[in-house]
């Protein structure tokens, strides 16, 4: 998938806001969400990613492993809509922060399936 120049500074100006409003660290380069926009399978389900409909499952967004941190290259990730709206229910539902910052990725595969099946 090609990434355009345009799609890297939009998904750039869009982390800048939520770090931002959030109060949050941010220091990717514009390399960095290159690299973020060109995964083409979700870090943690493994589905395919799509970025043509906003909200529906398999929509690529970029998630935070820890949510205590900020959009610091090591602490983000893609991954689909759906794993990311089901984390962040179940950290504001159980207030466990910063659970997936040392989880590899099999790992998160696991906590992505147990999370779909509730």
């Amino acid at each position: 998938m090609k990434v355009s120049q345009l799609d890297v500074a939009k998904k750039y100006l869009s982390l800048v806001q939520s770090a931002s409003c959030r109060n949050l660290k941010i220091n990717l380069s514009l390399r960095d969400i290159r690299r973020l926009l060109s995964v083409t399978h979700c870090e943690a389900s493994g589905v395919e990613l799509q970025d043509h409909t906003p909200n529906h499952s398999t929509y690529r967004t970029v998630d935070r492993r820890d949510n205590t941190q900020g959009y610091i290259k090591d602490n983000v990730f893609a991954v689909c809509n759906s794993f990311n709206a089901m984390k962040n229910s179940y950290f504001e539902q159980t207030k466990v922060t910063g659970e997936l910052a040392h989880t590899s990725r099999e790992d998160t595969k696991k906590i992505f399936k147990a999370l779909s099946e509730l």
